[in-house]
Formats: structure tokens, sequence, C-alpha cells
């Protein structure tokens, strides 16, 4: 049988061989979102190439929630739900220097309840 997995699950997997023994074993399955996040960006470096922070197929979970992060904790940006608007790389309003940054994307899908954290990288 096919089984499209949607989200996280355990199945069970039984085989019956020719002597009629039967066999059990759970399979526990883990499914990734399918989100294209990018490490890095380059903001106002004068080529109008990769301004933003782009995240592929947003539009699958869109109640999603990003923030990023400095090295300090400091939280530099929060998305309105489903990251309508792509983040340039700004903090009130002023380019951020050159360096790593840190994000934490938040699903909000009941399917992948954990959130999504990485690295950022600013080059200009």
């Amino acid at each position: 049988p096919i089984y499209d997995v949607q989200g996280p699950d355990v199945f069970t997997v039984s085989v019956i061989g020719s002597n009629g023994c039967i066999g059990l074993d759970e399979v526990e399955m883990t499914i990734n979102p399918n989100l294209e996040v990018f490490s890095g960006f380059t903001p106002d470096n004068g080529d109008g190439v990769n301004d933003e922070w782009l995240i592929g197929n947003r539009e699958l979970f869109p109640a999603m929630v990003v923030s990023v992060y400095n090295r300090w904790g400091d939280q530099l940006f929060i998305s309105e739900e489903g990251y309508p608007t792509p983040w340039n790389g700004t903090y009130e309003n002023k380019p951020l220097p050159v360096g790593t940054y840190y994000y934490i994307i938040e699903l909000n899908d009941p399917k992948f309840p954990d959130p999504i954290t990485g690295p950022l990288t600013i080059f200009r």
C-alpha cells in the first residue's frame, strides 16, 4: 500500500512469512517541513539582488512567525504571520553590520511543533 505522509507519525508494519509466522515492527517517521531557509543575504550592496532574507515555500505555513536575534539575544526583527514582508537586514530602520545573526521560525502548525533555528549571515 501507498501512504502519503503529512507529518510525524509512528507506523506499525506487519509481515506474514510463507510459513505463517508474523513479524511486527514499529517505524517512527520524522518529516521535516519543506522550507528553503537560506543562510545569508546581501542587503544594500548596490546590485539590487538578494537584498532580503527569503524563505522558500513559506506559503505552506501561513501562520508561521519569524524572528531574528543578534549574538547577545536581542530581538532585531519579528514578522507578521506568514512572513509576508521578508527581512531587509535593518533594525530600527538602520542597516545592521556584516555578521552572523540567529533566527527562530515558529511554524505554528501542529504537525511541526518544534521551531526551526539556525544562523543567518549578512554580507555586504
